[in-house]
């Protein structure tokens, strides 16, 4: 029987360098990889090389992923796409930290402490953020943490200067499982690999799960060191016989997945739900094998809305490249940078987060903007379908999730896998 819950007996740093991306290593990698470097490659400078600061200035701190190369790159188009169309002169600052929260927690401090920004976006771990509160504090800079959402919020991290715009990734897979037993069954199965267990995604569907009268899931976590394939999870499929199965997976192991399921007679016969990242690598793909398969995001990449449809054909013609949920998250966040603005006119330091407190805007993603109390960000969460699209696969809003993603989640108590490491970043 798979387990019901992750009790992992391989660290994160030992599982990483099995897969060649160890957060030692990754802070040797170009900001992007060799094939999309054809695309976009800004260089980014050193925080010692900061030019004197105009009338905003947002300093952007920005990670050299291996786990997606892209995504510093993305944030950063996504924000300066949407600051270009404002009336107030804007100086965006990007500065590349590596991959480790050491290092971007360095970074951050010198940046406060030089005063270099009148506010800062980082993607970075939340536990890092939490820990700049006192200097965010005593130079009156607002920090917003770009990140997926893949961590909840607990209470010692909020603080009046820290901000965090994402991607809502726990919070859509708590609304997918309060969808999937309404509306497939009450029986389900997760199946995730090791990298994508130590967040709070697999807790948020399976307490999603329950809330609407489904039974607790079964889990069984593949792709670990000792076992790196995903047989463990078709061979569970296999036995539990569920309603339903939900994949929680990224990158080469999501395809891996999808493509493992999809030529398995047992396992296709069931219905397949995905966290917000299962099938993205399908988009502008003709990949046959994801079609089909539902997960829940906040991030759709054919909304049908003139700000969506907008800011995708703007974005590549611009970058030349398409749009991602990165592209998307840095553009929204700079929308909400820009509302601030707005209200504060020529004020900055605590006039500013006060006004940034109380931005709203009309996002890539929809209607967006920061819960009073907690300061994190609040967006629509959509189901989504893999279909064909006319130039490959697309990602199709089927369905709009996010009342469900609304209702209140009680932080997990006791011993969970709580990697501090930003997700997608190492």
């Amino acid at each position: 029987m798979p387990n019901n819950a992750p009790r992992l007996n391989v660290s994160r740093r030992v599982f990483l360098r099995s897969l060649g991306i160890a957060a030692g290593t990754c802070a040797t990698l170009p900001l992007i990889g060799p094939a999309a470097a054809q695309v976009h490659a800004p260089a980014l400078p050193s925080a010692t090389a900061l030019p004197q600061r105009q009338q905003l200035t947002i300093a952007m701190l920005l990670p050299q992923s291996g786990m997606v190369p892209l995504l510093g790159p993305s944030l950063l188009d996504g924000l300066r796409l949407a600051v270009a169309s404002s009336a107030t002169p804007i100086q965006v600052l990007p500065i590349a930290y590596g991959s480790t929260p050491r290092e971007a927690h360095q970074q951050a401090e010198e940046l406060i402490a030089q005063g270099q920004a009148d506010v800062i976006v980082a993607a970075m771990s939340r536990h890092e953020a939490a820990a700049l509160a006192p200097l965010l504090e005593q130079h009156a800079t607002p920090l917003i943490v770009s990140d997926v959402g893949a961590n909840m919020l607990y209470s010692k991290q909020q603080h009046p200067f820290i901000f965090r715009s994402s991607l809502n990734h726990w919070r859509s897979a708590w609304a997918l499982g309060q969808w999937a037993a309404a509306n497939l069954g009450q029986r389900a199965l997760i199946a995730s690999s090791f990298y994508d267990s130590g967040y709070d995604t697999i807790y948020a569907f399976w307490s999603g799960f329950e809330q609407a009268g489904g039974q607790r899931p079964a889990l069984v976590v593949t792709n670990r060191p000792d076992r790196p394939g995903v047989a463990d999870a078709l061979a569970a499929i296999q036995q539990e016989r569920p309603d339903v199965v939900f994949g929680a997976y990224s990158g080469r192991h999501a395809l891996e997945f999808t493509s493992a399921y999809a030529a398995s007679n047992t396992a296709r016969s069931f219905p397949l739900l995905g966290s917000s990242f299962l099938a993205d690598h399908t988009l502008g793909f003709p990949q046959a094998a994801a079609l089909g398969i539902r997960s829940a995001h906040s991030w759709v990449s054919d909304l049908p809305t003139p700000t969506s449809q907008t800011f995708t054909s703007s974005f590549h013609t611009q970058f030349g490249y398409r749009a991602n949920a990165f592209a998307a998250l840095g553009y929204d966040t700079g929308k909400l940078v820009l509302a601030a603005l707005d209200q504060a006119g020529d004020q900055r330091g605590l006039a500013f987060r006060d006004a940034l407190a109380g931005a709203a805007a009309d996002g890539v993603r929809g209607q967006i903007t920061f819960d009073p109390v907690t300061l994190d960000v609040r967006s629509p969460i959509y189901l989504r379908q893999v279909q064909p699209g006319g130039a490959g696969a697309a990602h199709p809003a089927i369905a709009d999730l996010t009342t469900l993603a609304a209702n209140p989640l009680a932080i997990p108590a006791g011993a969970r896998g709580g990697w501090k490491n930003a997700y997608l970043v190492v």
